[in-house]
């Protein structure tokens, strides 16, 4: 089966056939979509199609695997101010 790596021209990312395709990419299988699908996909503007690299998922695993683990680091409430959701500066 073809992949695709899907990415959005912007980096706020980009909504389209009810997926969300990131600045960074999104890894699909052609059969994800259906060929009316793959038509809008491939004529928007706000997003790049191209043929998936042997790598691609590799380097999404990574993203992935990295995001985990710094949020996994963030700490409890107690770490974060109220109502903002900014966190604590210095010690407590």
């Amino acid at each position: 089966m073809s992949t695709f790596k899907i990415s959005a021209t912007t980096k706020a990312g980009f909504w389209r056939c009810s997926t969300f395709f990131p600045y960074a990419g999104k890894i699909v299988d052609h059969g994800d979509f259906d060929g009316d699908q793959w038509d809008v996909l491939n004529a928007e503007k706000g997003l790049t199609v191209v043929p998936a690299k042997d790598d691609d998922d590799a380097q999404a695993l990574d993203r992935q695997v990295l995001i985990r683990s710094a949020i996994e680091t963030l700490g409890g409430p107690d770490d974060f101010q109220g109502g903002d959701g900014k966190p604590k500066a210095g010690g407590r």
